[in-house]
């Protein structure tokens, strides 16, 4: 299960996750902005890993709509 509350911390970290599930940013963009969190990253590289690019997306995208982000 994904830790989205450690994810969505920051608005920096928010917004590249918005980027990311409307499809602005790719998923190496997004593994390589949050290579330096070291607890995020390990979050974010599970998440690629486990369901790909295209269902993490609907994944961000409904962690953002759910916390009442978007």
């Amino acid at each position: 299960m994904t830790d989205w509350e450690s994810v969505l911390k920051t608005r920096n970290d928010r917004s590249i996750i918005m980027a990311f599930a409307e499809g602005l940013c790719s998923g190496r963009q997004l593994t390589l902005y949050f290579t330096d969190k070291t607890p995020q990253a390990g979050i974010v590289r599970n998440l690629l890993r486990r369901y790909g690019v295209n269902h993490a997306r609907t994944l961000a995208g409904k962690a953002l709509s759910r916390r009442q982000l978007v």
